[in-house]
């Protein structure tokens, strides 16, 4: 018998086709009536949540948006609220029969509520945050530009815990209070430099030795890489370059990104992040924030 796809695998199938139509989707949704139509029915919801965010208006925000934090190059993000909550629901209607059931067919109808959209107030990036019936709370960062909205780090105002978003831009944040919308705010920080780590050890088929990279900005700041055998595995450290007098000031957070693995996040202590227990350097993309 044929495993059904899980509820969460099918909600990101359908935020993939809501960005791309033309994404692939498993030869499962072909062949599974139940799980094709958990599918429909989360695609429709999405692209209703599309369709209204289109039809916001960046003007109606007011006082309540926030500009970029200022800088040559904004990496960081402030977001506050941009509408109120919509009676928005998406109802899974699809029925599944289990072997221990009876013939009669369960129908689980699992609701997902709209808690309402955040902004930037040039309207370049949009969050949306939605609770699911067992309380977990997702938001799904929405902008034009994949840099936006992945693989970044994301923080509730006034709270410590800090998100990093997948290549959708998906955030689970997990069962917490949140405050009302009006008075709810994100904070959404951006890669100062990503990079591929293959693309810096292109004379090395191992990807073994060391590499420096400069970090945009005034001044500019300059980064070291090391990538060495750690038994069966690697381990790479990243060390930013200061001068003596700064030293204790050097601060930056390195972002490890893998293969079939959750991104790994390390902030620098006196400015060295170290990532051990890697399988294959070359397919590891880099992110560090400043």
């Amino acid at each position: 018998m044929t495993k059904c796809l899980s509820e969460d695998w099918i909600e990101l199938l359908a935020i993939d086709h809501t960005r791309d139509p033309a994404a692939v989707l498993p030869q499962h949704l072909q062949v599974c009536t139940h799980c094709r139509s958990a599918y429909e029915s989360m695609l429709i919801f999405y692209k209703m949540v599309s369709a209204e965010i289109a039809t916001f208006s960046t003007a109606a925000t007011g006082d309540q948006q926030i500009e970029q934090v200022a800088s040559q190059v904004c990496h960081t993000f402030l977001l506050h609220a941009m509408a109120s909550d919509p009676e928005l629901v998406a109802e899974s209607t699809y029925q599944r029969v289990l072997a221990a059931d009876s013939e009669t067919p369960t129908i689980p109808k699992a609701q997902v509520t709209n808690r309402g959209v955040l902004a930037t107030a040039d309207g370049r990036l949009l969050v949306r945050l939605l609770e699911h019936p067992d309380g977990q709370v997702a938001c799904y960062l929405l902008a034009d530009t994949a840099e936006l909205y992945q693989h970044v780090l994301v923080r509730i105002l006034n709270s410590n815990r800090e998100y990093v978003s997948d290549h959708t831009g998906y955030v689970n944040l997990g069962k917490i209070e949140l405050p009302g919308l009006n008075e709810l705010g994100i904070e959404v920080s951006t890669p100062t430099k990503r990079f591929d780590l293959k693309t810096l050890f292109l004379d090395s088929e191992t990807l073994i030795g060391e590499s420096e990279i400069t970090l945009p900005g005034q001044p500019a700041r300059l980064v070291k890489l090391q990538i060495y055998p750690a038994g069966t595995n690697y381990s790479l450290k990243v060390s930013l370059l200061e001068k003596q007098d700064h030293a204790r000031h050097a601060t930056i957070k390195v972002m490890v990104v893998r293969q079939d693995h959750p991104p790994m996040v390390h902030p620098s202590v006196k400015g060295v992040a170290l990532f051990q227990e890697l399988i294959d350097p070359r397919t590891i993309q880099v992110n560090i924030f400043e």
